[in-house]
């Protein structure tokens, strides 16, 4: 009986041996498995970082702070890509259109549409859609009944549709009385820039594209002829740079009408 009391005994202490040897392995394989992982996570963050990875290893300070970022789960970086189309983030709207029969509120909402249309590249393919999406009123009602008349003829293109407009909502008196006005187109009473401004809205509203001599000419026509003798001795190929002498000549003539007013006042005045 003591004798299998002491086999057994023996067979406990073999059993606990062989059990603290596996505990003890795969302890070992923990360890050495967390110390792989630990070195991919340091390879990984070393990549990522770049060249701020020779800063802080000379750092002690940068190394824990790295460490800590590991631990909260910030080990990676996120590559912030930058935004090519910044500029489609502008809030685009198109203004509406009531259908009013008034040739310069169609002209002016045109004009609008068109510098939307330009300046945010809007697909040709969509631009019909998202103008006639802003129509309201009897716009809306016309352009109902546009539809169903010319089923097989509907405008396909903004330029098509433009054309279809016009013969709708500009009469063709209005065309000819625009371009009547444009021809007898003075300076006058306005300034040089306020005349200016009318001559280029005038062109556009009457779809006049002309090149830089005619146009330029036309503006030099209309100028006051104080105005007009200064600037036809200076040199420009351009209307823009015609404009810009045509403010300087108004200033200058401006300044001798104050100095002949000044003349003027001081004759008349009564000797003391």
């Amino acid at each position: 009986m003591a004798h299998m009391d002491k086999s057994l005994a023996a067979l406990l202490r073999r059993f606990d041996e062989m059990h603290a040897k596996t505990t003890s392995g795969h302890d070992g394989d923990d360890k050495k498995d967390a110390k792989q992982d630990d070195k991919k996570e340091e390879s990984f963050d070393d990549n990522a970082y770049g060249a701020d990875t020779e800063v802080e290893d000379k750092d002690p300070i940068h190394r824990r702070l790295r460490h800590n970022r590991r631990g909260m789960g910030g080990h990676r970086r996120h590559k912030v890509h930058g935004n090519d189309d910044a500029f489609s983030k502008i809030k685009f709207k198109i203004p509406p259109f009531d259908g009013k029969y008034d040739p310069d509120a169609y002209i002016t909402w045109e004009i609008a549409v068109d510098q939307k249309f330009a300046c945010h590249e809007f697909p040709e393919a969509t631009r019909v859609r998202a103008a006639t999406s802003e129509f309201t009123d009897f716009a809306s009602v016309w352009w109902i009944e546009h539809g169903k008349k010319n089923p097989n003829n509907m405008p396909q293109t903004w330029d098509a549709l433009k054309w279809v407009m016009r013969a709708r909502f500009v009469p063709s008196y209005y065309a000819r009385d625009l371009l009547h006005k444009l021809q007898q187109l003075r300076q006058g009473t306005k300034s040089v820039e306020e005349y200016y401004q009318e001559l280029q809205m005038g062109m556009l509203r009457c779809q006049i594209e002309e090149g830089e001599e005619p146009a330029t000419a036309r503006f030099v026509g209309g100028l006051n002829r104080e105005i007009q003798d200064i600037v036809e001795y200076k040199d420009y190929n351009s209307i823009t740079k015609c404009f810009h002498i045509a403010c300087k000549a108004e200033r200058e003539v401006q300044g001798q009408r104050a100095a002949r007013s000044n003349v003027s006042a001081g004759k008349s005045a009564p000797w003391q």
